[in-house]
């Protein structure tokens, strides 16, 4: 590839390992929602051993504007000869080797894992780095993180950056030697018994990089974590991160929650609206929703709609045909919302009727304790007929939840 048709790329670097690839996946899959026919993507996987399987999925997701390849880069990362620390995996580092990888680009866009695109990474790529050596965001101004710049870097939080987004000017990069200087300070912690970089590569970039950033919008890496850590926030501060909440382009889902573990979190929705439809979805149910003592054939056929019903909700479930007995069936193996009632108009003729069905007369005695009633049914003018019987009960329409379970 030579200079010319490098510069009409938009090149997107991930780092991942196994155990990651699922979310991956989902951060992938927003990318590609999101881009502009009309312009070319390629898309690098960084890895040092990823299953086959795993490789075949990833790059299945090309279109014909995005290319995506997973690339396995032992070889190159074999002076990286350092251990994980408590919060981070090793492959976090990589991103130390984009500008040395892909020398044939001038600029590359770096993106963690745990990410949901939600704006063509193209506008981001198009950021002016205004002879900067990397473009980010600034890290989120808060009490914790204010001790430990101060203590642990040196410097303040105000000039640091979270690493989860990065646009990198390569050749900067490689002139100035940061990639040899983060890694011999990191070498040298992880030797050490009482570790100084909790952060990894992200604590020693911010040393490395101190004053050659070019700030970005926050809203191209919106940390998701403080939204139910607000009062954290200096109050200067909250006003403009809760702003950055609703216009958010890229949501970072850092920190030591995540939405695949805790559906209930503000913005978790987003994510499962995507996940849900990906080949990982019943994977990522059974890893994070504790499935695994129950039998994985229940999630075959048809899916209990996590991203529209918030967990720990009280719901009537209506219909005991296949997709209600189903969907009863995995709610209660995964405990994820309180079922105070189960109830079909033709209960008395079910063959095989569960212990646990009542006939649709019982509403009449569940008029408040409930958040939503949900429609077990697959046809969707069958639901409409039933959405309206529902009323008739008084049952507010905006309580009401359909969906597509088929997983076909």
């Amino acid at each position: 590839m030579n200079r010319n048709e490098s510069e009409r790329i938009i090149p997107v670097v991930f780092a991942v390992n196994n155990g990651y690839v699922p979310y991956l996946y989902i951060s992938i899959s927003s990318l590609i929602k999101h881009v502009n026919k009309k312009r070319q993507y390629h898309i690098y996987v960084l890895h040092t051993g990823l299953e086959s399987g795993h490789i075949e999925r990833l790059e299945k997701l090309k279109t014909e504007n995005v290319r995506i390849e997973c690339e396995n880069i032992e070889n190159s990362i074999k002076e990286l000869d350092i251990k994980e620390s408590i919060h981070l995996t090793v492959e976090t580092c990589f991103r130390l080797f984009i500008a040395e990888l892909f020398p044939q680009y001038s600029k590359v866009i770096y993106i963690d894992s745990d990410t949901l695109l939600r704006e063509d990474v193209a506008k981001l790529y198009d950021c002016k780095l205004e002879e900067k050596v990397v473009g980010a965001v600034h890290d989120v101004v808060c009490t914790y993180l204010k001790d430990y710049y101060e203590k642990h870097l040196g410097m303040e939080v105000e000039d640091g950056f979270n690493a989860g987004i990065l646009i990198i000017d390569t050749y900067k990069f490689r002139k100035s030697g940061i990639k040899e200087q983060c890694i011999k300070w990191l070498v040298e912690d992880s030797k050490s018994c009482n570790r100084k970089y909790i952060y990894m590569d992200q604590d020693v970039l911010n040393k490395a990089l101190l004053g050659k950033v070019c700030f970005l919008e926050s809203v191209w890496n919106f940390q998701w974590q403080y939204l139910w850590r607000l009062d954290t926030v200096y109050p200067e501060y909250q006003k403009s991160y809760i702003g950055d909440s609703q216009t958010a382009k890229i949501i970072h889902y850092a920190g030591d929650k995540k939405p695949w573990q805790r559906p209930d979190l503000p913005k978790a929705d987003l994510f499962w609206g995507i996940a849900r439809e990906s080949v990982y979805y019943e994977e990522i149910l059974f890893i994070n929703l504790k499935l695994k003592t129950c039998k994985p054939n229940i999630f075959e056929n048809y899916l209990f709609p996590f991203s529209k019903i918030p967990q720990k909700s009280k719901i009537i479930l209506y219909g005991a045909g296949n997709v209600g007995r189903t969907l009863y069936k995995q709610n209660k193996a995964i405990g994820y919302t309180n079922i105070v009632l189960w109830v079909d108009k033709n209960y008395r003729n079910l063959i095989d009727k569960p212990d646990a069905i009542f006939g649709i007369d019982e509403l009449k005695n569940y008029p408040l304790i409930y958040d939503y009633v949900l429609i077990a049914i697959e046809d969707e003018r069958i639901c409409n007929q039933v959405k309206q019987v529902l009323m008739n009960y008084n049952i507010p329409e905006n309580k009401i939840v359909w969906d597509k379970y088929s997983r076909d």
